[in-house]
């Protein structure tokens, strides 16, 4: 929920006019991380950290091919050691972590005004192999469509 607000207030923040205040001006600010994902500040170093941390930012996971053994031939790291790291530092599963990851990319684009991509293709551009796994999990990282979001975020498309 606190990232939630603090990726909401940013992606208002690049869209908003100037002196247009926010809807809701309660929200707290909450340091900004790496991902706006939640990580589990007081992990154990691991030592594959660094490793899979700058695999994520390739952004390798915007290809819908792309999944967990993908990412273990690529790092040279066993399947079963990068699960544990994303329940250590993500507090989650591997499969939700790149799907919130996909979901971030969506809504960047979303975000912007020049936005007329179809849904379905913006879906396979972040990754998502079928369109029903991305609305679902769409729906299930932002509690709406992303028709709902862009317009909550621009709320003066028209």
């Amino acid at each position: 929920s606190m990232i939630y607000n603090y990726l909401f207030r940013t992606l208002v923040s690049q869209v908003r006019p100037q002196g247009f205040p926010l809807s809701n001006p309660n929200l707290k600010k909450v340091e900004a991380t790496p991902y706006s994902l939640k990580v589990n500040q007081n992990i154990k170093e691991s030592p594959y950290k660094d490793k899979i941390l700058q695999y994520l930012e390739e952004k390798k996971y915007l290809n819908p091919e792309f999944n967990i053994d993908v990412m273990s031939r690529d790092l040279k790291i066993s399947r079963p050691l990068i699960s544990q790291f994303f329940k250590d530092y993500f507090n989650q599963n591997a499969l939700k972590t790149i799907n919130a990851l996909r979901i971030e990319e969506v809504c960047k684009e979303l975000t912007k005004e020049d936005f007329d991509m179809n849904i379905d293709e913006l879906a396979l551009r972040c990754g998502f192999s079928s369109r029903a796994s991305f609305y679902r999990n769409f729906n299930l990282e932002k509690k709406c469509t992303p028709i709902e979001y862009r317009e909550m975020i621009i709320p003066n498309l028209n």
